[in-house]
């Protein structure tokens, strides 16, 4: 995936303001105090732009993967607001302005000034109405509706009393759909199985990834998780001392909505096993969790197959071929 053009012109701008050696440094403290206290801390402008050259793209790629699937599942959504709790530099803004073209106002919640100002430095150049509010998320009045409320990389920073409270003020603002989005990790997900089960107590339809609002099937050791691949810069690689031209950001995410949905009929759980003749799916049904072959002499079901990719739906097998 690559971010839209203005996106990255935007970014490149706000990093050509410092030397690449000084950002640089600044990513790798970023990285160091994730790393020591679970929160990146922005001391500076130079550390919100070293953050947007590192992580930014990734990010923004893992929300516009879950936005896509909130669409899939709910078409009829009128996505016309945004409201982002922790919005960072705005990346939630941009990618639901990428996916939902219906969006007409945004209110950003980010109390971090570095950040902040960096955010609203790029976002001058995105054609949405967005304002920006200085407030902490456990700090801030009644939050007012809004379609689309999001919580992207921000619960995991809370303890585990605010992070419900936090989840439970922000299902309460959302019209419409909630989303949750966390990194890729077995603790991230432990903690998102556990938001997902309040969510579903408190009458949520839930939309993505799961197919159904069973308990979770996932096996002690194991988690769900997904991942997105984006395009590396040449200042991207330089900052993350890495060769390739891309990464995989993986990530884990729950979204839920106020009227029920499409959800899945089944999620891809792995990435398709591609053998002669075969392709092994690992999939989660309402049943649970299935593995599935798609032989090639049934041809329409092989052929959906070929085009299959980790974390993504897989509706003909299960109106097709029940488990």
């Amino acid at each position: 995936m690559q971010l839209p053009p203005e996106l990255r012109e935007a970014i490149e701008e706000a990093a050509g303001a410092w030397r690449p050696s000084d950002l640089a440094v600044a990513a790798a403290e970023i990285h160091n105090s994730y790393l020591e206290s679970g929160r990146a801390a922005m001391p500076s402008g130079r550390h919100a732009a070293a953050y947007c050259a590192t992580r930014m793209p990734a990010t923004y790629a893992a929300a516009v993967h879950v936005l896509r699937e909130v669409r899939l599942a709910a078409p009829e959504a009128a996505v016309d607001s945004l409201l982002d709790l922790g919005a960072g530099p705005g990346t939630m803004l941009w990618a639901t302005g990428t996916v939902f073209d219906t969006l007409q106002r945004a209110t950003l919640f980010e109390p971090d000034r570095c950040m902040r100002e960096t955010g609203q430095d790029l976002a001058r150049r995105a054609p949405l109405p967005a304002r920006w509010e200085a407030l902490a998320l456990e700090a801030s009045p009644a939050w007012r509706q809004h379609a689309l409320v999001a919580l992207s990389y921000v619960l995991g920073e809370l303890d585990e009393a605010r992070a419900s409270a936090a989840l439970e003020r922000a299902w309460q603002a959302a019209s419409a759909v909630l989303v949750v989005i966390e990194p890729g990790t077995p603790a991230a997900f432990a903690r998102l199985r556990h938001w997902r089960e309040q969510l579903v107590s408190w009458g949520a339809h839930l939309l993505a990834p799961c197919p159904h609002a069973g308990p979770c099937p996932m096996q002690a050791g194991d988690w769900c998780h997904f991942a997105q691949r984006v395009e590396r810069t040449a200042l991207h690689r330089y900052l993350k001392g890495g060769a390739l031209g891309h990464e995989d950001e993986k990530f884990c995410y729950i979204a839920a909505g106020r009227v029920p949905g499409r959800p899945a009929a089944a999620r891809i759980l792995r990435h398709p096993l591609h053998e002669p003749g075969r392709i092994r799916l690992a999939l989660c049904t309402p049943e649970g969790l299935r593995p599935r072959d798609a032989i090639k002499r049934h041809k329409d079901e092989y052929r959906l197959a070929r085009k299959a990719h980790w974390g993504g739906r897989w509706d003909y097998f299960a109106q097709r071929n029940p488990v």
